[in-house]
């Protein structure tokens, strides 16, 4: 048996992660190109980040910190296949 898929409509918006952190933080990533730079970013605005890591690294951890809480259209959850929502 062959499933129909079912878009949701209106047509989601799609935004480059760069972008996103842009519009809430200010921080321009395109303009960003070492890791020094990320990291003398990330300290000045208060991003928690560790030595390990990298530029994309960092970039998730502004994304995780301040642009993620502010996307409200991306607050669909899918259950993953052969579990229960009761069940967690």
């Amino acid at each position: 048996m062959v499933k129909k898929l079912t878009y949701l409509t209106p047509e989601w918006k799609r935004v480059h992660m760069v972008d996103i952190v842009n519009e809430y933080t200010g921080v321009n990533f395109y303009d960003i190109t070492t890791v020094e730079e990320a990291r003398a970013a990330a300290k000045e605005h208060n991003v928690e980040i560790n030595d390990n890591m990298l530029y994309g690294h960092i970039l998730n951890e502004f994304f995780r910190a301040e642009s993620r809480r502010r996307i409200s259209t991306a607050d669909i959850r899918l259950r993953p296949p052969g579990r229960n929502f009761a069940a967690g």
